[in-house]
């Protein structure tokens, strides 16, 4: 059934595919003007050096932020796309419809991500097994931010069209509590605790040490691993039980 969607999701947006392209293509664009104003400040700085390692690795896996935020309002939009009469003629759920959409999410925005990762370790002359160790990394971030989804999506289905909301916790997120500019480690108390609900800030505190051999903000790898994997179960029970109560309730209404 969720291969169904699947085929149906990519056939629904094969006239976007300029989409698919522009996200690689605005990933690269906005990637190259933020290490143009890094070089402009730090003058002939090589892009080898911590400081340029420390921000593009928690920029590249900070792509994870796109997964738990796009398209949370797109059940609403079901039935302008006539999708309700597709599900009702098939076998295919409107739950397996969500997750064919965020493998769809996956390959559109966390891919840039992965590819520029794998590129800029390639530069940095990476041991192959650290290579495969942060990609495993981002993919675990991304099974928690894919259960953090379908929280909101859920939410969305009940009260109606928060983009506006999400958007604003996206960007919240980017810029303060994942450690993308700085460690999460110098934020006050209270949003250092707030940050660990969030996958992408363990992905990038943990990619960061395995390159950089940067502090941990457990302390321990294998605690920080263990705090992720415990996570992503209990944001995709959350999201899954949550969003099935979302829908029959939609459908009863």
């Amino acid at each position: 059934m969720i291969r169904e969607a699947l085929d149906f999701e990519i056939s629904y947006w094969k006239r976007w595919r300029l989409n698919f392209v522009g996200s690689y293509l605005d990933s690269l664009g906005l990637l190259f003007a933020i290490i143009m104003l890094i070089r402009f400040r730090s003058g002939g700085m090589p892009l080898s050096s911590e400081d340029y390692s420390f921000f593009i690795i928690g920029f590249l896996s900070s792509y994870l932020v796109r997964s738990m935020f796009a398209r949370v309002d797109t059940p609403k939009n079901y039935a302008k796309y006539d999708i309700y009469e597709w599900i009702s003629s098939s076998k295919t759920s409107m739950f397996h419809i969500l997750i064919a959409e965020r493998i769809w999410i996956f390959l559109r925005y966390v891919t840039p991500g992965i590819i520029g990762m794998v590129v800029y370790f390639a530069y940095l002359s990476v041991p192959l097994t650290i290579h495969v160790v942060s990609i495993g990394i981002l993919i675990l971030g991304w099974v928690g931010c894919m259960g953090f989804n379908f929280v909101l999506t859920s939410f969305s289905l009940l009260y109606g069209k928060i983009e506006g909301v999400s958007g604003w916790l996206s960007l919240l997120l980017s810029y303060f509590l994942i450690g993308i500019f700085f460690p999460v480690k110098m934020l006050p108390l209270r949003l250092w605790v707030v940050s660990l609900f969030f996958p992408p800030a363990y992905t990038i505190d943990l990619t960061r040490h395995l390159v950089l051999s940067s502090d941990l903000i457990m302390g321990s790898f294998v605690v920080e691993v263990l705090c992720l994997c415990v996570l992503d179960v209990v944001l995709l029970v959350v999201g899954v039980k949550s969003f099935e109560r979302a829908d029959k309730r939609v459908r009863q209404g």
